[in-house]
């Protein structure tokens, strides 16, 4: 590492902490900021799926090969070179260039002019050429001669630019190099040479942060560094992946090998302990948003409008298909409740190519009240949260999703499906209406009934917003993460 204002840490002598994981995701940043002002030294190691947004102030290695400009040097280290860094080689290169051919150009000045002085006087040129011992002389029977074809004075001075001896005199430009051959050998190197205290994993699989490191961990023999602190993100790493023979036996090493494990829910309890994986494995500060909490004062202040008296509008913010849900039951669910439901504004949010082409065989009298877009800013999402009278969110896996957490406290009444992670923290009728992903006609159901039954969305909305201060305020869960860190750190 350079001895450079990123590597210089803010609170020298304090516990050190490095996040692995998607350095542009909103719960990345989201879970980090619960440590704002905490005098932990912090810094984030990007896997190689994006870059930190231009504001982000956490310390950050960034992986990805195609690096946007403007990142502030202070703030991040990047595995491949810059822009910046191309644009300086490519300027530095430029000006050698034209060192070398104001060299040429003088070259040739000079042999112009001794080639007019040659013929004034060969006897004299013919004897200093050779003193100088350029290479267009030839020595016939000991008497010096000029070689029988004339040598054009341009071509000579080129020939005399690739001299190596004379280009030794102008440094090469080195072109801008990769800090080290992989992401995973840079990881390792950081670690070996900053020797954090905690080594934190943001999720388990996709691309994540915990079987990254593990990768590395075991390559690089990297064990004895930093205690281990793995986040499990919602269902999605656990609940199918135990299911396959290879995949579950890599996660029950996984979920051995760490010292602490972070999630959002109970149920991963469960399935690690089935897996082998004792209880006390678990921190205690579990179950915990992924994002570490929400604000929950921030996104009630619209709750003084009651749901009942708000705009009709559904917020849908996962309008896509994956593994964990899919969007045709929703599409059938919208066509065999319209008469119910309408009138009203329909927001479909992340919206995939292959949920958007079944969005146009809606039928056209639904398509002009839906309002389709692809992801948009985090505080946008929120904002329609605080609009909307419903949020509709059923899914086939997931731990406790943040939009339920987000619609708790905004006053939108949630639609979701009855999971055991989710039937854990709330209940049907009384806090959501539950519908199964697959299922059109339950779907359908709940959306009649919320669109239409005042006195139910309006009296889980007042149970909800004390349900979710208790179990999802990032100000009563911030002192406890600080808490968690400060012990594992000095453990």
């Amino acid at each position: 590492m350079t001895n450079s204002a990123f590597d210089i840490d803010p609170y020298p002598g304090k516990p050190k902490i490095l996040f692995i994981g998607h350095p542009h995701s909103t719960h990345t940043h989201s879970w980090i900021d619960l440590l704002t002002g905490s005098k932990f030294n912090i810094r984030l190691f990007g896997v190689p799926t994006g870059y930190p947004p231009p504001d982000w102030i956490i310390r950050t290695y960034v992986t990805v090969q195609q690096i946007p400009e403007g990142l502030a040097q202070e703030r991040c280290q990047c595995l491949h070179p810059t822009p910046e860094e191309w644009a300086r080689y490519n300027l530095e290169a430029h000006e050698r260039n034209e060192r070398i051919k104001l060299q040429a150009r003088q070259l040739n000045k000079e042999l112009e002019r001794r080639l007019r002085d040659l013929k004034k006087n060969p006897v004299y040129w013919l004897s200093a050429l050779t003193r100088k011992g350029l290479n267009h002389i030839n020595c016939v029977f000991g008497v010096p001669r000029l070689c029988q074809e004339p040598i054009e004075p341009r071509a000579f001075s080129q020939k005399w630019t690739r001299d190596p001896s004379l280009l030794a005199q102008i440094p090469p430009i080195i072109p801008p190099q990769p800090k080290a051959v992989s992401p995973e050998a840079w990881l390792a190197q950081i670690i070996q040479e900053w020797q954090p205290d905690v080594i934190h994993t943001l999720g388990l699989d996709h691309d994540q942060g915990g079987f990254f490191y593990h990768s590395v961990r075991k390559t690089f023999g990297l064990e004895k560094y930093g205690k281990w602190v793995l986040q499990l993100r919602g269902g999605s790493d656990l609940t199918l992946n135990r299911h396959d023979p290879e995949m579950s036996v890599r996660i029950s090493e996984i979920l051995k090998e760490c010292d602490q494990i972070i999630c959002d829910n109970t149920q991963n309890i469960v399935y690690a302990e089935k897996m082998g994986v004792p209880r006390d494995r678990f921190a205690d500060i579990v179950p915990v948003p992924g994002s570490g909490g929400i604000d929950v004062a921030s996104l009630s202040r619209s709750t003084n409008v009651a749901p009942s008296r708000r705009e009709r509008i559904i917020l849908w913010p996962k309008a896509y298909n994956c593994p964990w849900s899919v969007a045709l039951p929703v599409y059938a669910s919208l066509k065999s409740a319209w008469e119910s439901i309408q009138p009203c504004k329909i927001y479909m949010l992340a919206m995939t190519t292959d949920a958007r082409m079944w969005f146009n065989a809606l039928p056209p009298n639904i398509r002009p009240h839906c309002h389709v877009r692809d992801r948009i800013p985090r505080q946008e999402v929120l904002s329609l949260m605080q609009q909307s009278r419903v949020l509709l969110a059923p899914s086939l896996v997931d731990g406790i999703p943040n939009t339920l957490y987000e619609a708790m406290a905004a006053g939108a009444f949630p639609i979701v499906s009855p999971l055991e992670t989710i039937a854990s923290v709330v209940e049907n009728e009384r806090n959501v209406l539950f519908a199964r992903n697959l299922y059109p006609d339950e779907i359908a159901e709940a959306l009649k009934r919320a669109m239409n039954d005042d006195a139910l969305v309006d009296a889980a909305a007042e149970r909800n917003l004390e349900l979710v201060k208790r179990i999802a305020d990032r100000e009563i869960i911030g002192p406890r993460v600080v808490l968690f860190y400060k012990d594992l750190a000095s453990s």
